[in-house]
C-alpha cells in the first residue's frame, strides 16, 4: 500500500479551508443583508420662494413666504400635489429684495418595496437685491430630488443667470459658493440628514445670505424636499463582493499551507 502523496493532501485540506471560509463569511452575509427594502413612510416637498432679512440700517424686519408651498403627506400622495403663485414682491411696491414672474411647485411619493418620494420648484424671471452690486437675475430658476430605497440625488438649474454682473452656470455642482459684496450666494445648495432608516435631502436652487451693508438674513429661491423612512432603507451589499472576498481568502489559505509544509512533503516524497 502506497504513502498518499502529502501533496495531494495539502491541497484538499486546503479545499476544504477554502470552502469553510467561503460558508463562513456567506451566512454571515446572508445574516446581515438586509431584506427587499420597504419604504414604511415618505416626506417632501417645495415652496418658489423665502425671505428673511433685516435691513440696515435698522428697519423693520422682512418676511415673505414660503410662497407657494406644498407638503407631502406621509403615506404619500399620486398625482402630484402641485400650487402655484403669480408673482412674488418683497418688500411689497419696491420689490428690492426679491421680484419673480410664475412661481410653481410639486411633490409627490409612495411607500411599499419601490417606494420613494420626489419634488420640484421653478421660478421665472427672478431679480433679487435689485440694484446692489450684488443683483442676482436669472429667466429661470428651478431645484428637483428624487429619493428611492436605495439612492438619492438632486440638482439645480439656472437660465440665463447672472450674479454681480457674472454669469452663472446653467447647472452648478452641489454647493457651488460665490461672493459679491459681503453677499453670499450658494447654488444648488444640498444638505443630507439621517442615513439607514430614514433619509432626508433638501436641495436650494439658490441661497443669498446678507451679512453685510444690506442687512442680515437670508434669500432662498426654489427649494425642493425629499425623504422617506423604513427598516431597511439603504444601499444594500454587493453579493459579488462577498463571493469574491471568501475566494480569496480561501486561496491565501491553500498557499500558506503549502508553502509552510512544502519541505517536509519534499522529504516523505523522498523516501517512498
Amino acid at each position: 500500500m502506497g504513502i498518499p502523496d502529502p501533496r495531494g493532501v495539502l491541497l484538499r485540506g486546503g479545499i476544504r479551508i477554502a470552502c469553510a471560509s467561503f460558508a463562513a463569511v456567506a451566512s454571515l452575509w446572508l445574516l446581515a443583508a438586509p431584506a427587499r427594502a420597504d419604504v414604511t413612510a415618505v416626506s417632501g416637498g417645495a415652496f418658489g420662494e423665502s425671505v428673511d432679512v433685516t435691513p440696515l440700517p435698522p428697519a423693520a424686519h422682512i418676511t415673505s413666504g414660503p410662497l407657494p408651498e406644498v407638503t407631502l403627506p406621509s403615506n404619500g400622495a399620486s398625482p402630484p400635489l402641485t400650487n402655484s403663485a403669480l408673482s412674488a414682491c418683497v418688500p411689497a411696491v419696491t420689490c428690492a429684495l426679491l421680484q419673480t414672474a410664475v412661481l410653481n411647485v410639486s411633490t409627490q411619493g409612495s411607500t411599499g418595496p419601490s417606494g420613494g418620494s420626489q419634488s420640484s420648484a421653478s421660478v421665472l424671471t427672478v431679480d433679487a437685491l435689485k440694484g446692489t452690486a450684488a443683483e442676482l437675475t436669472a429667466t429661470a430658476v428651478s431645484s428637483q430630488c428624487r429619493v428611492t430605497s436605495t439612492s438619492a440625488s438632486g440638482s439645480t438649474t439656472i437660465v440665463g443667470g447672472s450674479f454681480g454682473g457674472q454669469s452663472l452656470a446653467a447647472n452648478p455642482p452641489p454647493n457651488t459658493t460665490l461672493n459679491v459684496d459681503g453677499i453670499t450666494l450658494i447654488l444648488n445648495e444640498q444638505k443630507t440628514t439621517g442615513g439607514a432608516g430614514n433619509f432626508s435631502m433638501t436641495v436650494n436652487a439658490v441661497h443669498l445670505i446678507l451679512t453685510g451693508a444690506l442687512g442680515s438674513g437670508d434669500i432662498i429661491i426654489s427649494q425642493s424636499r425629499c425623504g422617506e423612512q423604513g427598516p431597511n432603507v439603504t444601499i444594500p451589499f454587493a453579493p459579488i463582493g462577498i463571493v469574491g472576498t471568501s475566494a480569496v481568502v480561501g486561496a491565501v489559505l491553500v498557499r500558506r499551507q503549502w508553502k509552510r509544509r512544502g519541505g517536509n512533503g519534499g522529504a516523505v516524497a523522498g523516501q517512498a
